[in-house]
């Protein structure tokens, strides 16, 4: 969950890319959707939390989606560019 800065400082080598998934947040306002800055943190340390405290360890990306949909994160699943890299989960907050 580090940041875009951070993940373009030490990108994910395309041989661990499979099971590696960059969680993105986005702000939903009237249908619009924006990524987050400020608040970014602090959804993703809800979510780094909700994760440690879940007894089921996920098994591959889509099952993280899942995972975070049954936790209460509204999310649009997950999407892999192209083979090779990392998926993307989209978590959607509506209120900051």
């Amino acid at each position: 969950m580090r940041s875009g800065t951070y993940r373009s400082l030490g990108p994910v080598p395309s041989s661990s890319a499979d099971p590696t998934v960059i969680i993105r947040v986005l702000h939903d306002t009237a249908g619009r959707r924006t990524i987050v800055s400020h608040h970014n943190k602090a959804t993703k340390g809800r979510i780094a939390r909700a994760l440690l405290e879940e007894p089921r360890t996920p098994r591959d990306p889509a099952h993280l989606a899942a995972m975070l949909t049954a936790l209460g994160f509204d999310n649009e699943g997950v999407v892999r560019v192209k083979p090779g890299t990392p998926a993307t989960i989209d978590v959607v907050v509506a209120a900051l």
